[in-house]
């Protein structure tokens, strides 16, 4: 018997280890596929603008020679011009935030108070992402006016205190209201400056300024480039360009551009819309990528072992199982001894895994976005994947145990 040749201690430490492989397996299987439905969703996610065709680079303003707003303002107002003037050239626009620049948009925001609402404890200040732009980065990105106006020329030369803010502000602060007209104000005085009330003469939909997991300040206001404003300043900004199809094919023209009108000014950070955005997922990528490694490398060993050790149990009860036969045994019978004490293994490796990895999700929450960290679906696939595979595992010593000759066996 199998008792004769090993040992029941030797016996029970074997299927041990294969339940932890199989265990193991599950659990890296069950956070990959986790990670990889979330990666899914959000790269399915809408930004709330479109990237496609626009080519963003940065521009930096000597102070030496652009120590003044209306300096700044009038060399990028030329530059703008000219290079919307270019063929294949659809619109230009400028920011100094631009969306997936950062690793988190926290890099964006400074204070802000809501006018005729109590204020707020220091420690307690709403926050709000600051974004100045020109009056066509709405077209560029096609980001959609929902109420009021875009800003004109009159905001941009700064004579009207303005402001556009999104959809979660508003309905935030104003709900049930018509927010065009209300005012909000900034915390000039943090920085040495007097308080200033700005009105608010459109909204525009919530866009993600980063990856939706990183964005962590949900309100965003925009103010007009020219608009003098406590935390931000007017010599650096970043310029998207949409085009007809051909980003690239537009750069060397605006480098050239650039240079013409001083050569002082450095141009970097060149690329298409797209490709920023890409390097803000690729860190999540490799992440998905090596923890898919790990699972099908401790998958593979976890079947290999329920494969040794079916086979091994084969082997040993190659006599039993020779005798059963002959004493009446069905296929069905012999099918039971070695499948079912391969599924046994299997299923109990299985559940530890599950629960492993339902408490794992605990860990990965910070990572998933637009799914739970007990999503039925990965539960119900990983169950489907771990049951095909140790299925094949155990088919080959199944197949070999009914196939045993009772006469050849009783031989042994």
């Amino acid at each position: 018997g199998l008792g004769a040749t090993v040992g029941p201690q030797r016996q029970r430490l074997q299927q041990g280890l294969i339940v932890f492989q199989v265990a193991l397996a599950s659990l890296l299987l069950f956070g990959c596929v986790l990670l990889a439905r979330s990666f899914q969703v959000l790269e399915n996610a809408p930004l709330g603008f479109n990237p496609r065709n626009v080519l963003t680079t940065d521009i930096y303003l000597p102070d030496s020679k652009y120590g003044t707003i209306p300096e700044c303002n009038a060399f990028f107002d030329s530059l703008m011009a000219k290079i919307a003037a270019l063929p294949g050239v659809k619109s230009v626009g400028l920011t100094d935030a631009l969306p997936f620049s950062l690793d988190d948009n926290e890099g964006f925001a400074g204070p802000f108070g809501v006018v005729g609402q109590p204020e707020p404890d220091k420690g307690h200040r709403l926050r709000t992402t600051l974004e100045m732009i020109s009056f066509d980065y709405f077209r560029t990105l096609q980001i959609p006016i929902l109420e009021g106006r875009g800003f004109d020329a009159v905001d941009l030369k700064g004579v009207n205190r303005v402001v556009i803010v999104n959809r979660a502000l508003a309905d935030t602060y104003f709900p049930g209201q018509d927010p065009i007209g209300k005012q909000i104000y900034d915390f000039g005085d943090v920085v040495g400056r007097a308080r200033t009330n700005y009105t608010i003469i459109g909204v525009v939909p919530t866009i993600f300024q980063v990856t939706p997991t990183q964005q962590h300040i949900q309100f965003q206001t925009y103010y007009p480039f020219g608009q003098p404003h406590p935390f931000r300043t007017a010599d650096s900004g970043t310029l998207v360009v949409r085009t007809d199809g051909n980003s690239f094919g537009v750069m060397p023209t605006v480098q050239k551009i650039v240079a013409s009108m001083d050569p002082d000014v450095p141009v970097s950070n060149a690329g298409t819309f797209d490709q920023l955005i890409g390097k803000s997922f690729a860190t999540r990528e490799m992440t998905l990528l090596e923890v898919a490694l790990f699972s099908v490398f401790a998958l593979v060993l976890s079947l290999v072992g329920v494969y040794a050790i079916l086979a091994r149990l084969v082997s040993l009860r190659t006599r039993e199982i020779g005798i059963r036969v002959t004493l009446g045994a069905e296929v069905a019978d012999v099918v039971r001894i070695v499948f079912g004490q391969g599924i046994k293994i299997v299923a109990l490796g299985l559940v530890l895994g599950i629960m492993g990895g339902l408490l794992m999700g605990q860990y990965l929450v910070s990572l998933l976005y637009g799914i739970t960290s007990y999503d039925p679906v990965t539960i119900a696939f990983v169950m489907m994947i771990l049951g095909l595979a140790a299925t094949l595992a155990c088919l080959i010593p199944t197949l070999r145990a009914v196939r045993i000759n009772p006469i050849t066996a009783l031989r042994e």
